[in-house]
């Protein structure tokens, strides 16, 4: 299974590279939002920019050279530290077992509930797999589905002010078995327990991007208007209720070298900014930009292929997981870099520290996927170490736990291993730390696997 799935993995990302470039209106990327992370208190630097929302700002032709670099610090970025702590982690507990991994999406803020994702070998052609969307409760090991819909449409986010899951479905009208004359397109919907009850919230998406706001007050994503111009549109809840959705300050013009489609977006928690990355092309930029009060968006060089980003639950760290130069092939490491917003200094993790010793010189090595710890200083993450070639030996998926400050790691738990399947959907740490669940599959049938978590603070 592992193996199986580990191979769909590059073949998605080589359909999707050659997709979009023919058919970038058409093709949904795997869009991950940062959901459920509730904001401690912190001291913020002061904002500079206006209180109210300027009229439209126009990404112009002008800057499609290069757009300035970010400075630093960054605005309203945490100027307190969390106290360092210390973790112990149980041995894992299998609670979930299906016919197929699923994916995890993330904890809602009860640290109570996960968002997963089960499939179904169901229809094969432009259908895909049959996925469904649901909340399960690890330790009950209860479950509820919110949607039903095809595998591939893009992450879900959970908003605490509507008490619903906001996600991306595809509409098709012509169903093709040449996937160039089928047509289709994107839509976002919201299910508040029942799948048979959704709510259509817009439709003509780009590339099934949505990113909630943390605290549930703001959904933004961007489709095409009446004039089929790419546009960012809002809606914000105020007092349990959707708004009027709204065009927001920033526009990507279509013809732009950074296309909105292949972008992935995540919201800066306590902020309004929002950071976008490319999962599609190394040679994008990756831009941060205030969505509210309209400043002009700054590029962050990591140096490399960004291809998964979250972060810290202060807001203060950027986490990513990058390729090893910004000439990527698809058997090239990927590493882990976070940047402290505050003073713009990086650390980086090497992916060969978070594999076994006697694999070191022998394999290709990949960080998979990461989730914060709440002392924003020490990250779960888990890296595989894989064999390069015609070939494809069984291999080696661990976890770590990481403190990106001081570049410690140590492994977990040697005797199990875990999975590596698309970025993001493998593992998650609940939001009050006492809890994470994993992905932790035999090659007989999926699995998620509960581990409970100690926390104390540092001496």
């Amino acid at each position: 299974m592992k193996t199986k799935t580990v191979l769909r993995h590059y073949f998605l990302i080589i359909v999707m590279t050659m997709l979009n470039a023919c058919e970038p209106n058409t093709i949904p990327s795997h869009q991950t939002s940062e959901v459920n992370v509730t904001n401690p208190t912190q001291t913020f630097i002061p904002d500079t920019s206006p209180t109210t929302i300027p009229h439209i700002v126009i990404l112009t032709p002008e800057i499609n050279t290069r757009l300035p670099i970010c400075t630093f610090p960054l605005q309203q970025t945490a100027i307190v530290e969390s106290p360092p702590e210390k973790y112990t982690f149980d041995e894992p507990k299998v609670v979930f077992t299906d016919e197929l991994q699923p994916e995890i999406v993330d904890w809602l803020p009860d640290s109570q509930n996960v968002i997963i994702m089960p499939k179904t070998l169901i229809d094969l052609g432009l259908n895909g797999y049959e996925e469904t969307i649901e909340l399960f409760n690890p330790e009950t090991q209860e479950t509820q589905i919110y949607a039903i819909r095809r595998d591939g449409e893009g992450m879900p986010a959970w908003n605490p002010e509507l008490n619903a899951i906001i996600y991306p479905n595809t509409k098709i009208i012509v169903n093709d078995t040449d996937i160039l004359k089928s047509k289709f397109f994107s839509q976002l919907k919201i299910s508040y327990g029942n799948p048979n009850a959704t709510q259509l919230l817009a439709d003509d998406l780009l590339a099934h991007s949505i990113t909630v706001k943390p605290d549930g007050s703001q959904i933004v994503y961007y489709k095409n208007d009446k004039e089929l111009v790419n546009k960012f549109f809002s809606r914000t809840i105020f007092d349990g209720s959707l708004q009027v959705e709204k065009l927001i300050s920033v526009n990507f013009v279509q013809n732009e070298i950074y296309s909105v489609n292949t972008y992935e977006t995540v919201w800066r928690l306590g902020t309004s900014q929002m950071f976008f990355y490319s999962t599609v092309s190394p040679t994008d930029q990756t831009i941060l930009f205030d969505i509210n009060y309209g400043q002009p968006p700054c590029t962050i060089s990591f140096n490399g292929w960004v291809y998964y980003a979250r972060w810290s639950p202060n807001g203060r760290y950027l986490a990513v997981i990058k390729s090893a130069s910004s000439h990527n092939s698809l058997w090239a490491d990927f590493n882990l870099s976070v940047l402290d917003g505050l003073t713009g200094n990086f650390y980086n993790i090497d992916s060969k520290k978070v594999g076994p010793i006697e694999m070191k010189d022998c394999c290709r090595h990949i960080i998979g996927d990461f989730s914060w710890a709440p002392d924003n200083r020490h990250l779960i993450v888990k890296g595989t170490a894989t064999f390069t070639g015609s070939s494809v030996p069984k291999s080696v998926d661990k976890l770590y736990l990481v403190d990106f400050i001081s570049g410690d790691v140590v492994e977990i738990f040697p005797s199990h291993e875990f999975y590596i399947g698309w970025w993001g959907t493998g593992l998650a740490w609940s939001p009050d730390g006492l809890k994470l669940l994993a992905n932790c599959p035999t090659e007989e049938q999926g699995r998620l696997c509960l581990i409970s978590v100690e926390r104390t603070i540092k001496p």
